[in-house]
């Protein structure tokens, strides 16, 4: 099922894993893992994250499966032939996948969740539920 927009609420105990370390993975959560391509930026953020947040559970490495919640903030799923930011073979039907790509609209990683009885979340929604915040943070609103 696609969300029509974004997540407004956070169950309790839910564990979430996103693909980046980028400017795109500010935030705390209930209990984070933080992936990147780059060991070193992974770690980075989440040194920073922790002097945010010391109550927060945030690691830098973490097993998949485990995981209720999946966010790609990557460019991998742009292109056909990128890699594919999580192990497509280890999702299930548990989990929340959540897509910052907007174009193409069903990424392969969006493709594969489905397919594994996932519940989605398509970049294009996920940014027009964000784009106020966002406008608001840069302060131009």
């Amino acid at each position: 099922m696609v969300g029509e927009c974004c997540i407004h609420s956070r169950p309790p105990r839910r564990r979430a894993d996103r693909s980046s370390a980028g400017s795109s993975a500010r935030g705390p959560n209930v209990r984070l893992t933080i992936l990147n391509r780059t060991a070193d930026r992974a770690a980075a953020l989440v040194a920073r994250l922790r002097a945010a947040y010391p109550a927060l559970a945030v690691a830098a490495e973490g097993v998949q499966a485990e995981h209720d919640l999946l966010v790609n903030g990557t460019s991998l799923g742009m292109r056909p032939q990128d890699a594919a930011p999580f192990d497509l073979a280890a999702l299930h039907a548990g989990q929340f996948v959540a897509e910052a790509i907007m174009d193409p609209e069903t990424t392969p990683l969006l493709a594969a969740a489905l397919a594994a009885g996932c519940r989605i979340q398509k970049g294009r929604p996920m940014l027009e539920c964000q784009i106020d915040l966002m406008a608001r943070h840069m302060g131009a609103l």
